[in-house]
């Protein structure tokens, strides 16, 4: 008979669900043995139950590391992500928490629930975000503040030529897909609720002769550079035959209908 002893665990990496909302091409989820698997998964999530009656206080006492290790899902689309890694605090405030996520997941309530562990009882709660999966995000936790922006997910959406691709719900996002709606560059959106319950974006892509109408869709104002322009200085993107996304007074507008109504703003990003 033999059994293995959990007197000497000192680190545990948890696969919290196999669920993600990412479209990474090159992850495992996706491709498996050549073959696109990622609709025949069955989304399954651990609870925190099964972790009290599997793992037990007694490990979780003698821990240093607890990790949501993430490689076939995202943790925090575990709807009891944050209930976990509270209790696993509890049972061991110097325990060194590691959440492995795209970032993109959950609202910024979430996030600065997260960082209270941190902040309120000296846990060191490690946020390791993915900027190949995610649109722009921006996320303030207490002191701390995420700034992960990237334009890949509907480029990787594209490159696998899938129809639909999914973005966390914000007004700013919306108001970015009309635009592009209007554009031409997209056929539709609809807000959806997602298995954690928050609401999604789900974005319907736009092809011609099998190929993505959006050929490049490129982020100009950063967090860290800011950039403004008057109605007069806005680009015009590839000679007029892309478009340039700017903030207003007025609100979000392509760089035609900014010049028109003769107002500037901070540019976005630019689509070709």
């Amino acid at each position: 008979m033999s059994y293995i002893s959990t007197d000497n665990i000192t680190s545990i990496n948890a696969e919290l669900t196999n669920y993600c909302n990412a479209a990474c091409p090159m992850c495992a989820r996706y491709y498996i043995d050549g073959e696109l698997v990622v609709d025949k998964v069955n989304n399954m999530h651990t609870s925190l139950t099964f972790i009290k009656e599997k793992i037990g206080e007694g490990v979780v006492k003698g821990l240093k590391n607890f990790t949501s290790c993430g490689n076939f899902g995202d943790g925090a689309m575990n709807p009891e992500c944050l209930e976990i890694y509270t209790w696993v605090h509890e049972m061991n405030p110097n325990a060194i928490l590691t959440l492995h996520s795209n970032g993109g997941a959950r609202n910024s309530r979430f996030w600065s629930d997260l960082a209270k562990l941190k902040v309120n009882v000296n846990v060191a709660v490690h946020v390791h975000v993915n900027v190949d999966a995610r649109d722009p995000l921006n996320m303030k936790i207490k002191d701390i503040t995420f700034d992960v922006h990237h334009d890949k997910r509907i480029r990787n959406a594209q490159m696998r030529r899938k129809q639909f691709v999914l973005t966390p719900n914000s007004k700013l996002r919306v108001w970015v897909l009309d635009v592009l709606k209007n554009e031409g560059y997209i056929r539709n959106y609809e807000i959806e609720k997602s298995v954690s319950g928050t609401d999604i974006i789900k974005v319907a892509l736009k092809y011609f002769d099998g190929e993505p109408v959006i050929k490049e869709l490129k982020r100009v104002s950063t967090p860290g550079r800011r950039v403004y322009l008057g109605a007069d200085n806005l680009p015009k993107v590839r000679q007029g035959l892309g478009v340039a996304i700017v903030s207003t007074s007025k609100g979000i507008m392509s760089d035609a209908q900014a010049r028109q109504s003769r107002v500037g703003g901070e540019v976005l990003c630019t689509v070709f």
